[in-house]
């Protein structure tokens, strides 16, 4: 089965394999199986299969496998910021776009290009539901989140 979003991008990145909480994998039906050490492997059909681009895996890792910040952090440091940038001129107003973006100057205290504009309804950096997040956010009116 070939890897999908994190997976994907820890190989293509030459990052070191790591056990991911989280395993996305392309095959043939959707179905998740969860292992004796807690980490859990999504099986998705191929019509999941994102852009075989960095931009199209960390999309599908942020849509399916979650935040990992320091995962991010890492994969950013490896890519650089063109691709963010790209992916920020295409879709200015796409939510993952945005986030992507945000996550980028976050986790690297590097900024993008000034010049990026962007725009769209604000959008949560951290879905509450999942993650343990402030009751009264800040918004960051450059990425368009809180």
């Amino acid at each position: 089965m070939n890897p999908l979003g994190y997976a994907w991008l820890i190989r293509q990145s030459g990052l070191e394999e790591r056990t991911l909480a989280v395993e996305s994998r392309l095959g043939t039906r959707m179905r998740s199986t969860r292992n004796p050490d807690a980490t859990i492997v999504h099986e998705y059909p191929p019509h999941y299969a994102p852009e075989e681009t960095s931009v199209g895996h960390l999309e599908f890792a942020l849509k399916h496998d979650g935040v990992d910040l320091c995962l991010l952090q890492a994969i950013f440091r490896a890519c650089g910021p063109a691709p963010v940038e790209s992916a920020m001129r295409a879709r200015p107003t796409g939510k993952y776009a945005r986030l992507l973006g945000f996550y980028y100057e976050l986790t690297t205290g590097q900024p993008l290009e000034a010049a990026l504009a962007v725009g769209g309804n604000y959008v949560a950096a951290l879905p509450p539901g999942e993650y343990i997040v402030s009751p009264a956010p800040r918004r960051n009116r450059r990425w368009r989140s809180f």
